[in-house]
């Protein structure tokens, strides 16, 4: 009895994460004059840029603890930076983005460093 259970709650989890990760593939932000939409199915979040509070953009180094490696081999192993940025609105509603949830979230970088300059929010930049 207790393997058909441990069976049928695998499957569920299955099926959620299926679930999950179509949500994610199916994420998109659109940038227009006035600020930006995150698309994420019916759920469509608008961020105006006069709304925006702060922004913060955290660099992570990623890569894979090997002792001992050294050389090209070792700028091809931990030499990826991924950017993930967190955006704020006044409201308290916030927006996370990396290249988990948005495929190529690092072009939102050159869009929101602009919106930055002329509507003058908060940008703070955290590293690991």
């Amino acid at each position: 009895m207790g393997e058909y259970i441990m069976a049928a709650a695998l499957f569920v989890a299955a099926v959620e994460f299926g679930y999950y990760v179509r949500r994610l593939s199916q994420s998109k932000v659109a940038i227009h004059e006035q600020g930006f939409v995150v698309h994420r199915g019916s759920n469509r979040p608008t961020f105006a840029w006069d709304e925006i509070e702060c922004l913060t953009e955290r660099v992570v180094h990623e890569g894979l603890p090997l002792k001992g490696v050294t050389g090209k081999l070792s700028a091809r192993i931990m030499g990826k930076k991924a950017y993930r940025y967190t955006v704020a609105r006044n409201d308290g509603e916030a927006f996370l983005s990396d290249n988990n949830v948005v495929p190529r979230g690092a072009l939102l970088a050159g869009p929101l460093r602009t919106a930055q300059r002329s509507h003058d929010f908060r940008w703070s930049t955290e590293t690991d």
